[in-house]
């Protein structure tokens, strides 16, 4: 992770404190919870990007690695999707 170029912490950033911003918002019941899940999305795929750009050692790429990234997106497009499905029913305002 400290080797990592700038614009990649920042995609990374991005990805974290996106997702954050919005859990935080989606409790408030806050409409732009939508917006931060989306920047976090961004954030995943410049990160993921990067990630796929370098040359990860053989002992990293496990099974349960695979496993783990599968679940992080799906989260980030649930929470999504879920925040989009909540503004539209006027629960986020």
């Amino acid at each position: 992770f400290n080797n990592f170029p700038a614009w990649a912490t920042s995609f990374w950033a991005l990805g974290v404190w996106g997702a954050f911003a919005g859990s935080i918002l989606l409790l408030l019941r806050r409409r732009i919870a939508f917006h931060a899940f989306a920047v976090s999305i961004i954030g995943l795929i410049g990160s993921r990007f990067y990630q796929r750009s370098v040359d990860i050692p053989d002992s990293l790429q496990t099974t349960g690695a695979a496993i783990f990234l599968a679940a992080i997106w799906v989260v980030a497009l649930f929470l999504l999707y879920y925040s989009r499905r909540m503004t539209n029913a006027g629960i986020l305002r």
